[in-house]
């Protein structure tokens, strides 16, 4: 009896702990699909502060389409979350911000966020 109840006691306690999520996680993660875009011809840059945000810039040789950037960005995102564990204390947790900027002069031609806690992505086109 005494042996069940520590197995009891041990499931419990383990489905009740708090999921942890490691920044170097983060980090691996867009180090991943900065490496994926970059065997594309990708230039990107990124940047991250712990618990908070996560940032991300895709280089175009020149203006591309609306439905170009979103397959970018939403590509960028989905070569980040295969790297993460906990996908959903990632979303809980970072923000996500992003540009599209063209190398030809510099302007920034798209930029969006997606917000803590969903999966939506809102679009400054």
């Amino acid at each position: 009896m005494r042996i069940f109840m520590i197995i009891v006691l041990a499931i419990i306690l383990t489905s009740c702990s708090q999921h942890e999520m490691s920044f170097d996680d983060v980090v691996k993660s867009q180090a991943h699909a900065k490496e994926a875009f970059k065997r594309k011809g990708y230039i990107t840059a990124t940047a991250s502060k712990q618990n908070e945000l996560v940032k991300f810039r895709i280089m175009v040789i020149d203006k591309i389409t609306n439905d170009n950037a979103r397959e970018l960005a939403e590509e960028f995102i989905n070569l980040m979350e295969t790297q993460i564990k906990d996908k959903e204390l990632f979303n809980k947790r970072y923000q996500i911000t992003f540009d599209i900027k063209s190398e030809k002069d510099g302007n920034i031609l798209f930029n969006g966020k997606r917000d803590k806690g969903t999966t939506d992505i809102w679009w400054q086109f």
